[in-house]
């Protein structure tokens, strides 16, 4: 029998709701506008009960970062731990990762604007310390496709990748005024491109060597036809002639 889960104290409650009350203002304002009092009084507490959970406004984007990625690294080792085909998972893997750009890139965007570009050395470890930890799984598979052949073995996985998220990130990025943007869309033809010409090369080496199994077929025949020929002495050959050479 499983251990019903603890409830969840006073303390951790309302630190569960200022992140959430956070993460919506983050996404919803960006970081700038943001302000430990709108949040608080949100939410109906003090500016000190803030501060009390999370120490300064940089320390709660941090936490509201911490428990994003943590959603998603969750789904993605599910995904990549998953049986069947590497290929279909890596797909799912990506198609996970556009969605959540889709539907939460005005917050994502606060996480990584707010890394790269300000001053804050804390912040900006935090962050790549979560992406290399998320996108460790995807490199998994990436090497995996790679030994299969489904993927480039000359290009570093951790260059593809970077092409894969640098092109989901290019793709949020731009602005389109005539609807919604379509990241998982994109993303999978992203994919598609990347294996397009490797499955190409699988399919002209199976033909190859379909050709080159009816050619060895075929010799056979003829083989042991010109042998059969010549033991009547009538000098005929089969009806394919293949010249071998020298």
């Amino acid at each position: 029998m499983s251990q019903e889960a603890r409830p969840l104290t006073k303390g951790e409650r309302t630190r569960s709701t200022i992140l959430r009350h956070a993460a919506a203002s983050f996404r919803r304002s960006g970081y700038d506008a943001t302000t430990v009092a709108s949040i608080a009084q949100e939410i109906g507490i003090s500016d000190a009960t803030v501060f009390q959970h999370f120490g300064t406004k940089s320390g709660l984007l941090g936490a509201v970062m911490e428990e994003f990625y943590a959603g998603m690294y969750t789904t993605a080792l599910d995904i990549a731990n998953s049986p069947g085909d590497a290929q279909v998972r890596f797909r799912q893997l990506i198609d996970a990762w556009a969605l959540r750009a889709e539907r939460d890139w005005d917050l994502i965007r606060v996480f990584t604007q707010r890394a790269r570009y300000s001053t804050d050395i804390e912040l900006d470890t935090q962050w790549k310390g979560l992406n290399r930890r998320y996108t460790r799984i995807h490199i998994d598979l990436i090497l995996e496709l790679q030994e299969q052949g489904i993927l480039n073995d000359q290009v570093p996985a951790s260059l593809i990748r970077d092409i894969v998220f640098g092109a989901i990130e290019h793709i949020a990025l731009r602005p389109d005024s005539s609807g919604p943007i379509e990241v998982r869309h994109r993303a999978k033809q992203v994919i598609d491109a990347l294996v397009a010409h490797r499955v190409s090369d699988l399919e002209i080496k199976g033909r190859l060597d379909r050709i080159d199994a009816k050619l060895d077929a075929a010799l056979g025949r003829t083989e042991s036809s010109e042998g059969s020929d010549r033991s009547r002495g009538d000098g005929k050959v089969g009806d394919l002639a293949v010249e071998h050479p020298n």
